[in-house]
């Protein structure tokens, strides 16, 4: 089994935020993190979009405190900072740091 695994990585640390730090350490990828890039569901490249052209496909709520939109150029979904963004913003900083030391 092991056999068919030609090249691999064995993660050792169980915490995910360290795990995301000894991938791109090992991989020398630390300079390709690019944050809402991509797309989650479909990987397709995000394109900022004007709020104009999309408000037909947003929540009542949405529409009314948001102001920055990016839309999936392969899938359509559309991306905002929504109340998560904070969080999200925080962990980036912690594995950034990381990766500084």
């Amino acid at each position: 089994m092991n056999r068919a695994v030609r090249d691999g990585y064995c993660v050792r640390s169980t915490d995910p935020d360290e795990q995301i730090v000894e991938v791109l350490q090992r991989f020398a990828m630390e300079a390709m993190i690019a944050p809402y890039t991509r797309c989650i569901a479909c990987n397709g490249s995000l394109k900022v979009v004007a709020k104009g052209d999309i408000i037909d496909q947003l929540e009542a709520l949405t529409r009314i405190h948001y102001e920055e939109f990016r839309r999936c150029s392969e899938c359509g979904k559309i991306y905002w900072s929504g109340s998560h963004f904070g969080k999200l913003e925080a962990r980036l900083a912690v594995i950034r740091a990381a990766i500084a030391r």
